[in-house]
């Protein structure tokens, strides 16, 4: 027997509502970062998706292996996030790697 529960639309914080939605944060979760660097950085990824296209990801990936091969570690940080933020899969998959390498 199946069963389905609604709750009042009329009034949005009912109990039922409250206990439903008691470990729900009430902000954005991207409210919690440095937001100049957070843009910095969405503005470095878009110019180097510009740049490179749907190929971006992967020549980001590859700048931060050269970087990291190279011992900037600064460099390499940032060209992860810049693959990070294009192909979230593909960053953790290389960095993966770098630690088994």
């Amino acid at each position: 027997m199946s069963f389905f529960f609604a709750t009042q639309t009329a009034q949005p914080m009912s109990p039922v509502a409250r206990a439903f939605c008691a470990g729900v944060p009430l902000t954005a979760c991207n409210d919690n970062g440095d937001e100049a660097a957070a843009t910095a950085l969405l503005h470095a990824t878009l110019r180097h998706f510009a740049e490179f296209g749907l190929s971006a990801a992967a020549k980001a990936r590859d700048f931060a292996a050269e970087a990291h091969h190279e011992g900037d570690e600064c460099e390499a940080k940032h060209w992860m996030a810049i693959c990070r933020m294009l192909d979230r899969r593909m960053a953790c998959a290389a960095e993966m790697r770098a630690l088994i390498a």
